[in-house]
């Protein structure tokens, strides 16, 4: 990269490091993960999703009414994309197996904020402990938890 006479940089790469915790779940908190096997292959699905969008996924996790993905951001799309994009290839993937799926759908309201790179590794440890947590506090709770320690205003009607 160098500087132009204007003092502009002439490299048009863009170059970023960026770690999303995307957090969204199935329509109304209906359990439909709770086939451990259809969780699994759910989690390897939007994982390959994001590996597809240029978004690799470091972990997706979650129990079954919802997911976690700690993944990578893209400067080729924006954060809205990639949930649009994750939750309707995955939705379309999920209605696709039997007549039990064919109503699947992710709930329209997401929520994704950045994670320190430095802090990557213990979120990832928390979120591979994720199933263990929800036998504990209901997906609600563990939402309004996070969106507090984030300083993320939300209406918890939504997520009703």
């Amino acid at each position: 990269m160098a500087l132009d006479d204007n003092n502009d940089f002439t490299d048009d790469a863009v170059h970023i490091l960026v770690f999303l915790h995307i957090i969204f779940s199935t329509r109304q908190q209906m359990p439909y993960l709770v086939d451990e096997d259809i969780r699994k292959q759910m989690h390897q699905r939007l994982s390959s999703i994001g590996d597809g969008m240029g978004c690799p996924c470091v972990l997706v996790s979650g129990s079954d009414d919802h997911v976690h993905l700690l993944i990578k951001g893209s400067p080729e799309l924006s954060v809205d994309e990639m949930v649009d994009t994750l939750k309707a290839d995955s939705a379309a993937w999920l209605q696709a197996r039997d007549g039990f799926y064919a109503d699947f759908d992710w709930q329209e309201s997401s929520v994704a904020f950045t994670e320190s790179p430095e802090y990557v590794g213990t979120i990832k440890g928390e979120l591979e402990r994720h199933e263990q947590m929800h036998k504990e506090i209901d997906f609600k709770t563990e939402l309004v938890a996070i969106l507090e320690e984030q300083g993320i205003e939300f209406d918890e009607e939504i997520w009703d």
